[in-house]
């Protein structure tokens, strides 16, 4: 529902909406003056920045997308966290041999883990789907925490999660959510 185009009766059934609110809502233009707002931003060389435009800032999923893209030919891997209520990527090296799988290096892991900020431990299949490999499963158990992987192939995101891991569930929901995972 875009609110601007919602009718009364649409806006007064949202809970907390009363008359005056939806007053205000309806006759918008009245309260508020678009070009003298845009002129006062101008002058104080204020850059505003809508979803369209290039500056926004990318989604994590996009980051991760990206991320995994730059590198075709070897699983990328890295560090999904949460500060500040909001999900951010740490890229991390893969060190392991061999192009089809991952390793980050043990001391990279703990100094992450120690930030407290640690959500998911990420990484990408090269070939076939986002769902978890045996190693994965394995790992992620061993570990207690979700890995978040991006198929090349099918270009789509799982999230492996058991709820003894260490991540509280209802974060892992939003990760999946950002990720535009359905359960």
């Amino acid at each position: 529902m875009f609110i601007f185009n919602s009718s009364d009766a649409e806006l007064l059934s949202i809970k907390g909406l009363g008359k005056e609110t939806v007053n205000k809502i309806q006759n918008w233009r009245k309260y508020f003056d678009l070009e003298k707002e845009l002129s006062s931003i101008a002058s104080r060389k204020i850059h505003f920045v809508t979803l369209n435009d290039p500056y926004y800032p990318k989604t994590l999923k996009e980051i991760l997308i990206e991320y995994s893209e730059d590198s075709p030919m070897r699983e990328a891997c890295g560090f999904i966290c949460l500060k500040d209520d909001a999900f951010y990527f740490q890229e991390a090296i893969n060190h392991s041999a061999q192009d089809d799988t991952f390793s980050i290096k043990p001391m990279d892991y703990i100094k992450k883990k120690l930030d407290g900020d640690l959500v998911a431990i990420f990484h990408t299949h090269l070939e076939g789907t986002a769902d978890p490999s045996q190693k994965d499963i394995i790992t992620a158990k061993n570990l207690l925490m979700p890995f978040a992987i991006y198929s090349l192939e099918t270009e789509n995101f799982s999230v492996f999660h058991q709820d003894d891991f260490e991540i509280e569930q209802n974060c892992v929901k939003r990760l999946k959510k950002e990720l535009a995972i359905d359960d």
